[in-house]
């Protein structure tokens, strides 16, 4: 960052979270977690445990990902994706996050860490024909350098 002369203030940072929905058991210790019916139910001798946990479990967790991005001047507008981020929603993220420089400041570097969807051909392209200002390299997972990464 000294080296290019940029400053967390020329930055409009960006990252993305999974939600995972249907976490699985806990593998490390196979706890089982009822809610406070679910409890209730079964420490008076209305349910039975094997009810609770023979509810069929889907292959996969299903979730939620969301894409933000922020800087010196504001935030952008969170992004919702149904499933994963690929090489084609993350282009439409792209055209979020544009927008959000444009309306933010003009002068911000668009700043992406190394994620297979981000160092991608369409998406390499994508940003070098729509962004003025971005920044070619980022470490990835990088939580000292990304305000975005001190989430929980």
């Amino acid at each position: 960052m000294i080296t290019w002369k940029k400053y967390g203030k020329d930055i409009f940072f960006t990252d993305e979270k999974r939600f995972i929905l249907n976490p699985p058991l806990n593998k490390q210790k196979n706890q089982i977690r009822l809610d406070e019916k679910g409890y209730v139910e079964y420490k008076s001798g209305k349910g039975k445990l094997y009810e609770k946990i023979s509810k069929p479990v889907p292959k996969f967790s299903q979730g939620k990902m969301v894409a933000g991005g922020l800087c010196y001047n504001g935030v952008g507008k969170l992004i919702f994706v149904n499933g994963i981020i690929n090489s084609t929603s993350y282009g439409q993220a792209l055209k979020y996050y544009k927008n959000d420089i444009e309306r933010l400041g003009k002068n911000f570097y668009f700043q992406q860490d190394n994620a297979s969807w981000h160092v991608g051909k369409k998406s390499a392209d994508y940003i070098e024909n729509n962004f003025t200002n971005y920044l070619e390299f980022w470490p990835a997972n990088s939580p000292y350098l990304s305000p975005l990464k001190n989430y929980g």
